[in-house]
């Protein structure tokens, strides 16, 4: 991206294949009390990925990170019609992006998550993805010292079945990541399942935490730290209805114990993250609409002394659904959540039950102060994401979206929100 370690500047080949893409640079101040106020500005990427790639359906699947350098962002973005496409930009996230299709045209229909993961002893991240309903590795030849942007990035498929919902973290504790993976209902395929690391190449298969009154965990799931001394359990909502939360059995193949955690459908959205005292908590909110769709809006259950007891649900905000990604982590000393809404909520669909066209479509910032979570609205046109992502960069939290529809178009524009402290 020309700080590129190893690649100052791309070719004029490349410049004749890549798509240049103009970027536009907005500042929006959004003071909340004369104590608390962050800044906000969008810088558009891509103004409609999908007229740029010559498809006719939207992106699903968005991961920022330093894919081709360890000090500006890069963008990996994959279309549900298929292409996996990496932007880059000149050195500075305000400068200018060009795009190139990176998959060796082998990814077809993509649905619905992809995280981004690095294996031992690896600089660049590696892109895991759903795709042809299969679970599959993109690897980063910019680990070989060969250039991201020229060349194919090389694939291997760890799962024959897709997955709505993927996580990346070391689940065994052996120091490798692993890949948990939720069911799916669109791709009608289950269960939730766990894809233990041996290698970047070799993968043990092994079905998931089971909830109590189900058969699966469907649409969402995360990996739960801070809980019982481990990094590693696992939440999720039941095919049968509510969400749960599951201790890590001690070895590969063991049985996972399952607590209940609250109300929600099999469609629900999760994530889970750390408080600054080290505890757990975790979000969840309204997402696909399947038949025991539940309006529960944005939900924080906070984990208490005993985490066996009942974790107290505090409802930030009512009325958001649609919710496809949830982001958590740690910014400026605090944790956040990032929460956006796709075009079901807002735009042409009322059908969903969360529908509220009055309201748009928010993505949303929340950080916790003096115990309270705090909002911000982050794109001012309120046209939500579907499966945002975000890094931090610097002072800085990134976060890149696109929705995956919407008319006029720019609603399917993907760009950055930069989250300055």
């Amino acid at each position: 991206m020309s700080r590129y370690p190893s690649y100052a500047h791309l070719s004029s080949d490349l410049h004749r294949r890549a798509h240049v893409i103009w970027v536009m640079v907005s500042i929006a101040v959004f003071p909340l009390s004369a104590a608390w106020a962050l800044s906000v500005r969008t810088v558009v990427v891509d103004p409609n990925p999908t007229l740029s790639h010559g498809l006719s359906d939207g992106p699903l699947e968005k991961k920022i990170d330093y894919f081709t350098s360890t000090m500006s962002p890069s963008i990996v973005l994959v279309h549900y019609q298929g292409g996996i496409y990496l932007y880059t930009n000149d050195g500075s996230i305000n400068g200018n992006w060009s795009a190139v299709r990176v998959d060796g045209r082998t990814a077809t229909y993509c649905y619905e998550s992809s995280r981004s993961i690095k294996f031992l002893n690896q600089t660049y991240p590696n892109i895991v993805v759903s795709c042809n309903n299969q679970i599959a590795i993109y690897h980063n030849p910019a680990n070989n010292g060969e250039n991201p942007t020229t060349n194919t990035w090389t694939r291997t498929v760890v799962a024959a079945q897709g997955a709505h919902d993927i996580r990346a973290a070391d689940i065994d504790g052996d120091g490798k990541l692993d890949i948990i993976c939720s069911a799916s209902a669109a791709l009608g395929v289950g269960p939730n399942f766990i894809a233990y690391q041996n290698s970047a190449t070799n993968w043990q298969l092994v079905s998931g935490p089971i909830p109590p009154n189900g058969s699966r965990l469907q649409d969402g799931i995360a990996v739960l730290p801070g809980v019982q001394g481990r990094n590693n359990n696992i939440v999720g909502p039941s095919d049968g209805g509510g969400i749960y939360w599951f201790s890590y059995p001690g070895s590969r193949t063991g049985q996972w114990t399952s607590h209940f955690l609250g109300a929600g459908d099999s469609g629900s959205s999760v994530s889970a993250g750390l408080l600054t005292d080290g505890s757990g908590f975790v979000v969840a909110a309204s997402n696909e609409s399947y038949s025991d769709y539940v309006q529960t809006g944005l939900v924080v259950f906070n984990q208490p002394a005993n985490p066996n007891d009942a974790w107290i649900p505090t409802v930030i905000d009512p009325t958001f659904a649609a919710v496809h990604e949830i982001n958590v982590g740690m910014f400026d000393g605090s944790p956040y959540i990032v929460a956006a809404e796709q075009v079901q909520a807002c735009l042409g669909a009322p059908d969903y039950p969360g529908y509220h066209p009055g309201i748009g479509c928010r993505v949303t910032f929340f950080q916790l102060t003096d115990g309270s979570w705090i909002r911000t609205q982050l794109d001012p046109n309120k046209h939500g994401s579907h499966n945002q992502s975000t890094l931090i960069y610097g002072q800085d939290l990134l976060v890149a979206g696109a929705n995956y529809g919407g008319d006029p178009a720019d609603w399917q524009a993907l760009q950055i929100w930069v989250v300055s402290p």
